[in-house]
């Protein structure tokens, strides 16, 4: 498995947006980029809210998250430092993708592309109320697929695809067959529902 960690304006609709797609394994929310000690939502500091992405190579590749991460914002828009657009590197390689990677995509925008290539220090969890938002609206689907722990919320990679789905985002064929089994059929018509009335993280900014 692999890392990426992106800022993307609010981190609500962007962990929507990713844990949605095949491939994902496991999202979370959460705070980078910053010095600030011990960062939270009412004192982030100079950190920007950010996802941390876990996902299969073999099934989605580096580039393709970073195609996805352009296609779902404006990042010629320069936003506070909370929510601006950024994309984190772990190591030189990764820094030179994502260096080429923009270079190769200021040809398709009419502004300056100002998606910051931030170095990944560290990555403090958001709190609990944070993670997975979407999913949380939902308390009987939590109950029914037995995700009402936090930490659970955090790790689970069906909490990931039911969160981006309740966000409008995906389609139930993502969610592997065994945690399929777990939906009821009222579960799986509301799911449907979602899916067919498309996204709605208007409140992100998204």
């Amino acid at each position: 498995m692999a890392r990426i960690t992106l800022g993307m304006q609010c981190f609500w609709g962007a962990e929507a947006i990713f844990g949605s797609h095949l491939g994902i394994i496991r999202t979370r929310v959460g705070y980078s980029g910053g010095s600030t000690k011990n960062p939270t939502y009412r004192n982030i500091g100079d950190h920007i809210e950010s996802v941390d992405i876990e996902f299969d190579p073999n099934t989605i590749k580096f580039e393709e998250i970073l195609e996805l991460f352009m296609k779902s914002h404006d990042p010629t828009i320069k936003h506070k430092r909370q929510y601006m657009s950024a994309i984190f590197y772990r190591n030189a390689d990764e820094k030179n993708c994502i260096e080429q990677f923009l270079e190769l995509k200021k040809s398709y925008y009419s502004s300056p592309i100002v998606t910051g290539i931030v170095q990944l220090d560290e990555f403090t969890n958001a709190e609990n109320y944070h993670q997975k938002y979407f999913l949380r609206k939902h308390p009987s689907i939590m109950q029914e697929t037995d995700l009402q722990d936090d930490s659970k919320l955090i790790t689970s990679p069906l909490a990931a695809k039911l969160n981006g789905i309740c966000a409008g985002f995906g389609a139930i064929d993502y969610i592997n067959e065994q945690d399929k089994a777990k939906l009821s059929q009222k579960t799986a018509n509301l799911l449907e529902t979602f899916i067919k009335n498309g996204p709605n993280i208007a409140e992100c900014g998204l």
